[in-house]
């Protein structure tokens, strides 16, 4: 049996099964097993799976602001975060960045910038960190558009321990954000697109890609078989885009940093009108590679509608484009559609998706951040959409469809359909986190009845679904249990960025068997909020990694930063007071990490000042004492004082503590 026949060759409820939906948490061991189960009952996350226990990571003292976002290193001690409005320690103001490192006594937080009065400048905006969070480059500037009286920008290069670098200075700000670029992974080399004429070629009007990592900067962005920049410059908008959504997981830069992808519409002066093409610039050879030439097919040159990815070492690359490179494009007569072709060095270009008639992959919109096609890691699967029903896709009705399929070993594989663009990857916090390296488990949203079985029903809402390529199995993370219709479609919530993302938005882990994601159905009995809450998918079981209890707006529902590779290690922003040292209301950073959790110390005693400050309420009388022994111990019992009498026509009266006998009359008269 063929792959495209897989999907199809059963019924479609045995193909769409959603495991134990509705479960109360990973299995965790016996009740009271996990080595931290005391941390756990302290902050009440008894219920969290995998022996999770909730950590603040942000500082506990924030002048009651907002969480902005969150790195997490590579081992996962290690974050680094904004704040907006700063804090009483911050260097900066409105966008403090720090660096918490995790201790046994909990995360501690530090300045990421350096000290006020060492500051090239009064705006760091970081677009690049080591994997580690080691270090990172910032491009530093006052002012915003260059309005301000020293508009000058420089780009540094800082490390966690307080070192700042000067790599290059502009005489003019490029923009509000400074200049935006991607780096290697230990940020020796760092390559950004700048419109000023560093090098003499780049022509007046146009961006130069260069390379700052050392000494002067070294223009890279050439073309082939000269030391000259394009007539028409670079592509800036994909670099800045790679700089804000995906320099790691993409690899425009390889890992090593010997090796520069880019955009180029080359020598077409002066309209620069010509398509654009893709080039790759090899340091260790000094030479540039044009990988997207001539086209080979029957069709005009349309040039590349995007780069999808590239090797870790550089020596291979995906590509969108519409031009024809092979004969097998031309087959169905239909030159222009657009393909999924792969470049590798001494290889030359073949056309992955042609292996179908009428592919047609849908074209890649940076400015929008929707991507109709993508890449694993490892280059093994390509995911894109069609509106043309291939391979084994089912019929459709009237109107227009969106399919979704996986190129492997060779073949076409029809996965699902979907609704519209936003169905796919990108609509997941972070482009390439909701597929696993090896392209075997794939995150995607639909809406479409077809995927609705007797356990899971979509109730006609967007859900998430996990595609496993190995088996062909599709289950519903996000669906009611029992198979009740959804009553409200996912929410994707997306955290306010002002940070890179080297290590990778990811909601799947690289086993594939683990996924976050967020809802506001309540899918276990613990979630009674009505409200989006985070939850984790693992091994068909479903279990809440927020409370399901804390009521929150809409604008500080709980956020998904990123899952580590190996799913320890969950990131996400909340409102809510999860741990015993979450002080304020504002949002904060916490980790719900597997066997983490630390014990708080008891509350201390409150601080009095001023009469009647610390008073309490009124303590009730103690019991009356039993006789005898019942009594408090001491010398035995105490005797009874003998009762006074008073003879005649007198009566007993009490005045300051002392008693004396007066005569009736006396008494009445009112005796002082």
């Amino acid at each position: 049996m063929t792959r495209r026949n897989r999907l199809w060759a059963g019924s479609l409820a045995a193909l769409l099964v959603l495991a134990a939906l509705g479960g109360t948490g990973t299995p965790a061991g016996a009740a009271g097993t996990c080595p931290n189960e005391a941390i756990r009952e302290q902050q009440d996350s008894t219920a969290l799976p995998d022996c999770r226990a909730w950590e603040m990571v942000s500082a506990a003292d924030k002048n009651q602001n907002n969480v902005l976002d969150g790195l997490l290193s590579a081992d996962g001690d290690r974050v680094f975060y904004g704040i907006y409005g700063g804090t009483d320690v911050s260097t900066t103001g409105s966008r403090a960045k720090f660096l918490a490192t995790r201790t046994e006594a909990g995360w501690k937080t530090t300045n990421a910038l350096p000290p006020q009065l060492a500051m090239l400048a009064g705006t760091y905006m970081i677009f690049a960190t080591a994997p580690d969070l080691s270090g990172w480059i910032a491009s530093a500037f006052d002012g915003v558009g260059g309005q301000d009286e020293s508009p000058d920008a420089s780009l540094i290069r800082l490390t966690s321990d307080g070192l700042q670098e000067p790599l290059h200075t502009f005489p003019t700000l490029f923009g509000q954000s400074g200049l935006e670029g991607v780096a290697s992974a230990d940020l020796s080399a760092v390559y950004a697109t700048a419109p000023e004429a560093i090098d003499p070629s780049q022509r007046p009007g146009t961006y130069g890609l260069y390379e700052f990592g050392s000494g002067p900067p070294i223009l890279v962005g050439r073309m082939p078989g000269t030391n000259r920049a394009p007539e028409c410059g670079v592509n800036s908008e994909s670099f800045e885009f790679a700089s804000r959504e995906t320099s790691s997981s993409l690899n425009w830069v390889s890992k090593d940093g010997s090796r520069v992808f880019f955009l180029s519409r080359g020598d077409a002066a002066p309209a620069c009108t010509a398509p654009e093409q893709l080039y790759e610039y090899d340091r260790d050879a000094d030479a540039t590679t044009e990988i997207s030439a001539s086209p080979t097919g029957a069709g005009p040159d349309l040039g590349v509608d995007a780069f999808l990815q590239g090797a870790a070492d550089g020596s291979w690359a995906y590509f969108e484009t519409a031009s024809s490179y092979e004969p097998a494009d031309d087959a169905d007569g239909n030159s222009s559609d657009g393909d999924v072709y792969r470049w590798s060095e001494g290889g030359g270009i073949s056309c992955i998706t042609c292996t179908v008639p009428n592919a047609e992959v849908l074209p890649v919109n940076y400015r929008t951040n929707i991507y109709t096609a993508t890449a694993s890691a490892d280059g093994s699967h390509i995911y894109f959409l069609s509106r043309r029903q291939l391979a084994d896709a089912p019929p459709s009705g009237p109107g227009e469809v969106l399919d979704l399929y996986v190129w492997s070993d060779d073949d076409v594989t029809f996965v699902a359909r979907l609704s519209d663009e936003r169905s796919i990857v990108t609509a997941m916090p972070g482009h390439g986190g909701d597929l696993t390296p090896d392209g075997n488990v794939l995150v995607f949203q639909s809406n479409q009845s077809e995927l609705n079985t007797s356990t899971a029903d979509n109730g006609g809402y967007f859900q998430y679904y996990r595609y496993d390529d190995r088996s062909g199995d599709i289950a519903c993370l996000s669906c009611l249990p029992d198979g009740v219709p959804a009553s409200a479609p996912v929410q994707v919530s997306l955290a306010e960025s002002t940070l890179p993302v080297p290590p990778g938005l990811r909601v799947v882990t690289d086993g594939g068997d683990t996924v976050l994601f967020s809802t506001p159905e309540s899918l276990v009995t613990d979630d009674v909020n009505a409200g989006v809450d985070l939850y984790e998918w693992h091994a068909g079981t479903v279990s809440l990694i927020t409370d399901g209890v804390s009521h929150r707006s809409r604008a500080t529902a709980p956020t998904l930063l990123t899952v580590s590779p190996d799913g320890r290690d969950v990131l996400f922003t909340d409102q809510a007071r999860l741990t015993g040292d979450a002080s304020d209301s504002a949002i904060k950073l916490y980790d719900a990490r597997v066997g983490g959790g630390f014990l708080q110390p008891p509350a201390p005693a409150p601080t009095c000042s001023g009469d009647g400050a610390c008073l309490g309420p009124v303590a009730p009388s103690p019991p009356a004492l039993g006789a005898g022994s019942d009594g408090p111990g001491g010398a035995g019992n105490v005797a009874p004082k003998p009762h006074r009498h008073c003879k005649g026509n007198r009566r007993l009266v009490r005045h300051h503590g002392k008693s004396r006998c007066v005569s009736r009359h006396r008494h009445q008269g009112g005796a002082r």
